[in-house]
């Protein structure tokens, strides 16, 4: 192994700037045309689907029906083609490295292109078979340590015990196919560096893999992608310690864990990117090598590469260069108004994909007095997603943030006059921060200009308008259109004719009818044009867990609320709701994060980042 081992180094060396060069471009180009197209894809598998949304009791269905296998096979076959060009390419620099001859970048595009068009000629689909294997192993060995940290939900456990049988039979495929894998390794080296017939390339495979040298292929192939993981799991915790102590510094302790959690899997995202730059050039050079070197010591001779043989292939440019240039801007055009409308989205199609938002309920009111402005910047700190507030109107007019009809309960007001009965400048005056605590004597009540300038596009408004007038409702629509907040805000109530009024007034506002309970059918709610989002009482929903996949299913939201312990909040999470009103959206946060985190994994975490034992 060491023999390959430094055969790997000096071919990877050799050329590698080029290898380089080739990997970021290839790179750039599957994240800007194949990832959107496997998008698009599986957007159009929902379309002749059943289903607007796939929740997450609709998954296993979703993926096992007629409509959605053949189109995720057509996801396999373009990766594995995307592959293969790949493959041949690193096997073509590799080669040329071996013998010591130099390529560059664009004379390696350029025999890649032409000796996959003839392979593809020549061989067919019969090539994508080793490239899918390769692509599928490789990649497992990498995505299984970080899967090992995935909690898989109940209703994904449960779909499985359906489909128990095809589960069994799935793994004595997977190990069959891992067999073949290795029975096929040098496959695709044997045909991009030889013409073979297939028939006599099958047969040079099986003289190469003869007496026990697969079982020492299948022992190095994994020693290397063992060693490959370490060192990227290294870098991986080690960027979420980083994070960690950047968070206490600048966030404070309390924050780190429900940073950590958040950013968990976007740190993954950065680390598997940079492994696709590092696993498949890497597993394609010790193929390379290996097959190289057993060659010389088979004797077998193979092409000796030259620069004569990539500077003879000829390539009409007047021609070609116009014809490529439109094809990559058409699909590239394409698919960029695909990523940035993926970007924009709100929620997507496959509801295993979203999380819930944090939404603080009158802000982070569990440490702060509700409905402040001290609350409402503690939620901003705290990384809420949304803050909720209410608005009330005083007796001259002006929308002040509130949640009673009286004054009493969060001020130091004498008796408990009525807000609508209070001229704003007595309602500025008096102190709604000393109740909660002495700490916070002097916080005012605010008017919901104030609160809205404080927030702005920070997190989303959920302003909830306590009282139905006609005025209010054109004071706020105009205020939210003066400051550029109409798309940043969902106006809630438990008053269907103010919602109503409100889509009239301007029908991009989005609304969200509060239910606290009610008897019958639930469609008739759900028939409500004006209405996008569903905002559910907590013991009410999670007793009623049926209207969530209704809610979804007819395109709109579903938001419970008010929830502070960690066990409804992980149950909610579980069942697939948009979004959780709390008062503490700390643990909200990392208890919805650590949801889709296995407990062990997660209670790592919080003995290492938690500021509680």
């Amino acid at each position: 192994m060491k023999i390959t081992l430094l055969n790997m180094y000096a071919m990877m060396k050799k050329n590698g700037k080029t290898l380089l060069l080739f990997q970021l471009i290839y790179r750039a180009f599957g994240a800007l045309i194949v990832l959107p197209m496997a998008n698009l894809i599986i957007r159009f598998a929902i379309y002749l689907s059943p289903y607007q949304v796939v929740t997450n009791r609709a998954m296993v269905d979703f993926i096992m029906s007629y409509t959605t296998l053949p189109l995720l096979f057509l996801i396999l076959l373009i990766v594995s083609m995307f592959m293969v060009f790949e493959f041949i390419a690193l096997s073509i620099l590799y080669h040329y490295s071996y013998h010591n001859v130099e390529i560059g970048l664009m004379d390696l595009i350029k025999l890649t292109i032409v000796k996959t068009g003839r392979k593809v000629k020549r061989y067919h689909l019969l090539l994508l078979i080793p490239s899918a294997l390769f692509l599928l192993f490789v990649h497992l060995f990498h995505i299984g340590p970080i899967a090992s940290t995935f909690n898989i939900p109940d209703f994904v456990l449960d779909q499985l015990q359906i489909y128990r049988n095809l589960f069994i039979i799935a793994i004595v495929v997977m190990v069959m196919l891992f067999l073949l894998f290795i029975e096929s390794l040098y496959t695709l080296p044997i045909l991009t560096t030889n013409d073979h017939k297939l028939k006599d390339a099958l047969k040079h495979q099986w003289h190469l893999q003869k007496g026990g040298a697969r079982f020492k292929r299948m022992g190095e192939f994994f020693i290397i992608n063992v060693v490959l993981n370490v060192i990227l799991y290294g870098f991986y915790f080690l960027l979420i310690a980083i994070v960690a102590l950047i968070v206490q510094i600048v966030r404070g302790q309390a924050l780190v864990l429900g940073s950590v959690l958040t950013i968990l899997y976007v740190l993954y995202t950065v680390v598997a990117a940079l492994a696709t730059l590092v696993l498949i050039p890497v597993n394609v050079a010790w193929i390379t090598a290996q097959y190289e070197h057993i060659s010389k010591d088979e004797g077998i001779k193979l092409p000796r590469p030259t620069k004569k043989a990539y500077r003879t292939i000829k390539v009409n440019e007047r021609f070609v260069k116009p014809v490529i240039a439109t094809i990559v801007i058409a699909v590239l055009a394409l698919n960029f108004g695909t990523v940035i409308g993926a970007v924009r989205e709100d929620r997507v199609p496959l509801m295993a994909l979203n999380q819930p938002k944090v939404i603080a309920h009158r802000g982070s009111s569990l440490g702060a007095p509700e409905n402040t402005l001290i609350a409402f910047q503690n939620a901003l700190d705290e990384n809420a997603n949304a803050v909720e507030f209410d608005v009330h109107v005083t007796r001259d007019g002006v929308p002040v943030v509130i949640h009673d009809f009286t004054l009493g309960r969060t001020t130091n007001v004498s008796g408990n006059p009525l807000v609508r009965e209070t001229d704003y400048a007595q309602i500025r005056d008096l102190d709604a921060g000393s109740w909660f605590d002495p700490a916070f004597a002097g916080e005012h009540v605010p008017t919901l200009e104030e609160t809205i300038l404080l927030i702005e596009n920070q997190a989303t408004l959920y302003l909830e308008l306590k009282v139905h007038d006609d005025d209010l409702n054109d004071y706020v629509i105009n205020l939210l259109t003066e400051h550029d907040l109409i798309d940043n805000t969902v106006i809630m109530s438990f008053n269907q004719s103010t919602l109503r009024d409100l889509k009239r007034l301007d029908p991009d506002i989005e609304t969200l009818l509060l239910v606290s309970t009610f008897f019958g059918d639930i469609q008739p709610l759900l028939n409500l044009e004006y209405v996008d989002h569903y905002g559910i009482e907590v013991s009410f929903l999670l007793r009623n867990q049926g209207y969530i996949d209704r809610i979804q299913q007819a395109g709109k939201y579903v938001h419970v609320w008010t929830v502070n312990d960690a066990e409804r909040i992980e149950r909610a999470t579980e069942l697939g709701v948009d979004g959780i009103i709390t008062d503490d959206p700390v643990l909200a946060r990392e208890t919805i994060y650590s949801t889709s985190t296995r407990s062990l994994y997660a209670n790592l975490l919080r003995r290492l980042f938690s500021d509680t034992p």
